[in-house]
């Protein structure tokens, strides 16, 4: 228990004074975090009700009063900080070392006798939990009903940011899956930071890293084909441009996005340009050939041309490009998404073809010519640029005027049932880069279609799997095992086996609490005699999922067993001599559980 102590009286004591470092957060800011659960979660919660309640203390002081490890309150303080700023921004606290420091974002601390530090709430953050209340009926203790340990979700959390890939095995039904999800979720990634395949035996490198796809270019009946990413290289993509960025920019760009320059009535002022800054979209002309459906099948061009840049207005230009609108030869002064397809107004004037665009930035003077590797503007109305997304990206970052942070935010890239595709046929030599010793640009390589990459691919010059994604994959042991697979995809990756056990109450929570208790027990029973039955081990258990299915079945645990667990029992025992016998005593421990089960190997 931590000694009795006056926080008045200590007031002047070695605290960190706000001239040596404040995240400059009010509490007004500080109350719109606290109602987001994304940022204060459960668990943020009771940490800090524990820490209110006890004044001052440690963290293994309030383990000792409160229950729970010491390092549930160290590292629910640590997270949240951290969440904190990746959703402020604000400033923080750097070691020597160069390693960013969370833990006081939200607290203040003072080291105390036994060397450890005790802990004490921000002032203007306590103030918001006295304002919200929100800590009042939190559960302080652990024996308490409705306090919590660290969760699962949680604890890998730590484990995957320390080794960058981590596979979740185990029985099928245990909830990896989802719990994939929840570390994704607990790590503090949004929907769009988490990306999702399912591997299968027919799946290949063209599908995860890049390939030819058939295409046609709309003018012809002739079918060619171009170089496509696959779903992992567009996210590593995706999560390069994110460093840094707190705006919704990647969400509206296009899987390939074109980089397009655009003129608004030639250069410098004119009342054109001022029309679409301000309103929203980009105009061309050549008004004389009116309002026309198909530019590329267009027989009725002048002395005044125009076919490539109004098929290229028309046709060749994306939703979710970019455009940058030129300023002069050398010189943009705006950079937008597309955001809308090709319209003719007749009240446009001259300048009558129109396209919606998302000005990012605007009013600015840029000198592009090196990032268009050594180019100069020339005059055609619309035409691609050579320069990269990433160029793009940071340039918009220099002149936002949005927050920017320097934080890396973690993205999470889930495999599921990664056991069932040929690691060799997918990974390539992304083997290599998956590697969490050659993270980033340490481990570049040359991928099989490198030669078809254009300029502007931020990966022109090689592929790398950035250091802020994280890989989880999932697998059922009895499709394959551990051990079946890969020596070499093994080594780059921790495994972390999922039991039965570990998943059961928060999969059957939605449950009544009888029901829940009752399919618990069966579960245990079953899977205890699973254990006991020569040939099969914990890989074939039962997990919590097949028990939900319960919801659907009125709770009836008889047509549980004969809609979908005999038939699974059955396949799990066929081939041996004595199935028949040996499913009876499933069915006799599943039906007649006892009471001191679930200590399953």
């Amino acid at each position: 228990m931590a000694e009795e102590r006056n926080p008045e009286k200590m007031q002047d004591e070695r605290y960190m004074k706000k001239a040596e470092y404040d995240p400059k957060i009010t509490k007004e800011k500080w109350i719109e975090l606290i109602n987001d659960r994304t940022v204060f979660n459960e668990n943020s919660l009771i940490t800090f009700a524990c820490i209110k309640k006890a004044k001052l203390a440690t963290c293994a002081d309030m383990a000792e009063e409160f229950g729970r490890d010491f390092n549930f309150y160290n590292t629910n303080n640590w997270r949240t900080g951290e969440r904190v700023y990746r959703k402020t921004n604000c400033p923080i606290s750097i070691r020597d070392s160069g390693e960013k420091v969370y833990w006081n974002i939200c607290c203040l601390a003072r080291e105390a006798n036994n060397k450890r530090f005790e802990f004490k709430i921000r002032p203007e953050l306590e103030e918001a939990f006295e304002e919200t209340g929100v800590l009042k009926n939190i559960k302080l203790y652990e024996n308490e009903k409705g306090a919590v340990e660290m969760s699962k979700a949680d604890e890998l959390a730590n484990l995957l940011e320390h080794t960058h890939n981590l596979i979740l095995h185990g029985a099928p039904g245990t909830g990896k899956t989802r719990l994939a999800r929840d570390i994704a979720k607990a790590m503090g990634c949004s929907d769009n930071e988490i990306g999702f395949v399912q591997f299968h035996p027919s799946y290949d490198y063209t599908d995860f890293v890049e390939g030819l796809r058939p295409m046609n270019d709309g003018n012809s009946e002739q079918i060619g084909f171009e170089r496509k990413d696959g779903v992992f290289k567009k996210f590593c993509e995706r999560a390069i441009l994110s460093s840094g960025y707190n705006d919704d920019i990647l969400k509206e760009l296009n899987d390939n996005p074109t980089v397009w320059k655009v003129s608004l009535e030639g250069t410098g002022d004119n009342p054109t340009r001022k029309d679409c800054l301000e309103n929203g979209y980009i105009r061309i002309g050549w008004k004389d050939y009116g309002d026309v459906a198909d530019f590329s099948k267009f027989e009725g061009y002048t002395e005044h041309g125009g076919s490539i840049v109004l098929v290229a207005f028309q046709s060749k230009m994306k939703i979710g490009d970019i455009v940058l609108s030129c300023w002069s030869s050398t010189e943009i002064d705006a950079i937008g998404i597309v955001t809308g397809e090709y319209e003719y107004r007749s009240d446009g004037g001259d300048y009558p073809r129109y396209r919606n665009v998302k000005w990012l930035v605007k009013g600015i003077r840029e000198n592009i010519v090196v990032k268009n590797h050594g180019k100069t503007l020339t005059l055609a109305s619309v035409y691609k640029l050579s320069i990269s997304i990433q160029d793009i990206i940071d340039t918009v970052k220099k002149y936002s005027k949005s927050k920017v942070s320097t934080e890396n935010t973690p993205f999470v890239f889930i495999i599921d049932e990664i056991n069932r595709g040929e690691m060799s046929k997918i990974f390539g030599e992304l083997f290599f880069s998956i590697d969490p010793g050659y993270r980033g640009k340490a481990g570049l390589i040359q991928t099989q279609y490198q030669n078809l990459i254009s300029e502007n691919n931020i990966f022109y010059n090689g592929f790398y799997v950035p250091e802020n994604v994280y890989i989880i994959g999932t697998m059922n042991d009895i499709d394959r095992n551990v051990e079946s697979m890969d020596f070499a995809f093994r080594r780059r990756f921790t495994f972390k086996e999922i039991k039965a056990t570990d998943t059961q109450q928060d999969i059957l929570a939605g449950l009544d609490d009888s029901i829940r208790e009752d399919a618990i027990r069966r579960m245990n029973s079953l899977n205890d005699e699973i254990s006991n039955i020569e040939g099969l081990s914990s890989a074939y258990h039962i997990g919590g999922a097949y028990f939900l299915k319960l919801k659907d079945l009125d709770n009836d645990f008889e047509k549980l067993w004969e809609y979908h667990l005999e038939g699974l029992l059955r396949e799990y025992l066929r081939g041996m001599e004595d199935a028949e016998t040996e499913l009876k005593k499933l069915k006799e421990a599943y039906e007649n559980p006892s009471d001191n089960l679930g200590e399953q190997d």
